[in-house]
């Protein structure tokens, strides 16, 4: 590693204050040594946030820096983990010192809400890119996968729809809904904390990152099973109301970078789901339930399938 290198890791990491005690090698060798707690297992995901793919010239170097674990989190929180130590690496077009102590600023503020230690990082020039290491831990016997999702399951998912699909395509106004939207957008905040509390009573979760449709799609197939969702029981994010029905229905349904939890549970938790996400702050809905046979389809009125082939795609407009 070069002494530039070196100095502007440096530079990243000076806004760090958590060192976690069972992180027995912190950043400054070359590797970082941890050792997971007696019974836990490792959980890991990386995530790349690419410029002109997942973000643009709308996002500040603290947003790019919230959004590069936030995206990671959300993977860690579907998996009912516990997030614990993360690493990044960035290559950039030019030595910016300024543009890296913001970006790292919006890192570690948010990793430090989550007691995640930095452990370690690497810096190349480059197009602009940020690759992020999250790795976590949990009970095996806790874990939550896509796989087990049971039949009379009820579908919930946390947060709202359409705000990034709407800011994708719309730029920024003056109203507070607007500006939520954009908030929601830039600054995404998995439900980390509810899905580790909630996990005991959960069969099967997922993020639903690339949609709704898409990823609770993948879901089924995976569980073997069917489901219909209630477009009505949906929980739209208000900036939806300025599009027609059909254009709000498809930035909910349709619409990506959505960092939040898609999970079925027995009817019977649903007391105690209801409770968790209120101690913790979590918007919880209700939005269908897991039934026999193949597909996913939708109800509002009369239950019909869901098209096949719609997707979500980075900086596509609709």
């Amino acid at each position: 590693m070069s002494s530039a290198e070196q100095s502007l890791i440096e530079l990243c990491l000076k806004h760090q204050t958590l060192q976690r005690s069972d992180v027995w090698c912190h950043s400054g060798d070359d590797a970082a040594g941890m050792s997971p707690r007696s019974g836990e297992g490792i959980v890991t995901t990386v995530d790349a946030q690419i410029e002109g793919t997942h973000f643009d010239k709308r996002f500040t170097a603290q947003a790019i820096g919230h959004r590069s674990l936030a995206v990671s989190l959300s993977d860690i929180a579907a998996m009912g983990a516990q997030p614990c130590w993360a690493m990044a690496s960035l290559s950039l077009p030019i030595d910016d010192s300024k543009w890296l102590s913001e970006w790292s600023q919006g890192f570690i503020r948010l990793a430090e809400q989550y007691d995640i230690e930095c452990v370690g990082g690497n810096l190349s020039k480059g197009a602009r890119a940020i690759h992020t290491t999250l790795i976590g831990q949990v009970n095996p016997t806790h874990a939550l996968h896509q796989h087990t999702a049971q039949m009379g399951d009820d579908i919930y998912i946390t947060g709202t729809l359409g705000a990034s699909a709407w800011a994708l395509n719309h730029p920024l106004g003056a109203s507070s809904i607007e500006q939520s939207a954009y908030q929601q957008w830039q600054y995404p905040n998995p439900p980390v904390n509810f899905a580790q509390a909630a996990a005991p009573w959960i069969h099967a979760c997922l993020d639903i990152s690339d949609g709704l449709i898409e990823d609770l799609t993948r879901l089924l197939k995976r569980s073997l099973c069917a489901a219909t969702i209630d477009l009505d029981a949906c929980p739209y994010h208000p900036v939806l109301n300025t599009l027609s029905s059909q254009e709000a229905i498809n930035a909910a349904l349709l619409g990506g970078e959505v960092y939040e939890l898609c999970f079925t549970a027995p009817q019977s938790h649903a007391s105690m789901l209801k409770d968790l996400a209120q101690q913790h702050q979590c918007q919880l809905s209700l939005i269908g339930e897991i039934q026999p046979g193949s597909g996913l389809y939708w109800q509002q009125g009369s239950r019909r399938p869901i098209p096949q082939g719609a997707a979500f795609e980075h900086f596509k407009s609709n």
